[in-house]
């Protein structure tokens, strides 16, 4: 499934980018980067990719990727659980223990985290959902998980957290403690 929630996101000018079929190859060009598409125009010859077929791709300053089976937190009033997901988004935070990307959706930027043996995660912009999905990924950091609980930290401290959580723990995260106590929509 592919997220393409925010029809009206593109971005544009020049720059290059890589194909899941040749990732080692980076291609200059001008670029349209959409929730939907990319394409690449260079001199006459114009490309289009879909985001099936992209693996990432720069304009300007800013790392455009295609982030695979994203799991997003349940949603709606039954609390339903969403399908992994892809999506295009912007990197705006890196680390080798983990990716820090904003997914530009329906209802505003959405961090996502891409951890090294590609497991995503979306985080919710609400304040409490936001602090117990956070708890999660944090949760052998005894501080930090008590600055979540205690209310301390919301989404804007997303980059603090994770750096700190670093700099105790440079080894990284237990993806599998972190998606297993993830909600499902089932509790």
């Amino acid at each position: 499934m592919l997220a393409t929630a925010d029809h009206q996101f593109a971005r544009k000018g020049k720059g290059s980018y890589q194909l899941e079929a040749n990732a080692a190859t980076w291609q200059p060009a001008k670029l349209l980067l959409t929730n939907n598409l990319l394409q690449a125009e260079t001199g006459k010859d114009e490309q289009r990719y879909s985001l099936g077929e992209l693996r990432q791709a720069v304009i300007g300053t800013d790392t455009f990727a295609v982030v695979h089976s994203v799991q997003f937190p349940p949603s709606g009033k039954d609390k339903q659980p969403v399908p992994p997901t892809t999506v295009l988004g912007r990197r705006t935070w890196r680390r080798p223990q983990v990716e820090l990307f904003e997914f530009a959706s329906a209802g505003g930027m959405v961090p996502v985290l891409r951890f090294p043996n590609q497991k995503a995660l979306a985080l919710p912009t609400q304040r409490k959902e936001f602090q117990q999905a956070m708890q999660a990924v944090v949760a052998d950091h005894p501080m930090l998980s008590q600055q979540l609980q205690s209310g301390q930290l919301d989404v804007t401290h997303t980059r603090a957290i994770l750096d700190a959580y670093l700099r105790n723990k440079p080894e990284g995260f237990n993806t599998n403690a972190i998606f297993a106590r993830q909600p499902t929509g089932a509790e």
